[in-house]
């Protein structure tokens, strides 16, 4: 995977850069999932969310929300 360039994630959504939230503090790991399609459902929150596991030097580093930056999001819809 070549970080330099944008990334296909869907047919409509190519990353270069987004924001990783550490789900540490959501016990569950789906809360913020939750919020976040719910908030995209009614388009209040338009930007594309999924579920990431960050490894480092091949150590898993936990369950990361990966979330495509608003501004990229409103210019793309």
């Amino acid at each position: 995977m070549n970080l330099l360039t944008s990334q296909q994630f869907t047919n409509e959504v190519k990353l270069r850069k987004f924001f990783l939230l550490n789900l540490f503090a959501d016990p569950f790991g789906f809360e913020v999932k939750f919020c976040c399609t719910a908030l995209q459902s009614i388009n209040l929150f338009p930007c594309y969310n999924e579920y990431a596991v960050l490894y480092i030097n091949h150590e898993p580093q936990g369950l990361y929300l990966l979330v495509e930056r608003p501004i990229d999001a409103t210019q793309r819809n």
